[in-house]
């Protein structure tokens, strides 16, 4: 192999694995923003909170989670 090409797949390569730590940020970022509407929907919830407003919240608590589950499998998938 001539230099140049030795430098080419190096150059691509870093191109490559800087992408990829683009991704797993913006995975990192939306678990944590979402993580952050958790508690603040679970901050929201009072006593004197409708039972139909809880459980609006609890679907909202639960969608989020799924989001957060789906973030972990990207990351995974970003670190293989």
């Amino acid at each position: 192999m001539s230099i140049s090409t030795t430098m080419s797949n190096i150059n691509r390569i870093q191109k490559d694995i800087a992408s990829l730590q683009k991704q797993l940020s913006d995975e990192q970022r939306k678990e944590a923003q979402l993580s952050g509407k958790i508690n603040q929907i679970k901050r929201s919830v009072t006593k004197s909170t409708s039972l139909s407003t809880l459980n609006s919240k609890m679907s909202e608590i639960s969608r989020h989670k799924n989001d957060i589950s789906r973030c972990n499998s990207k990351k995974a998938d970003i670190n293989k």
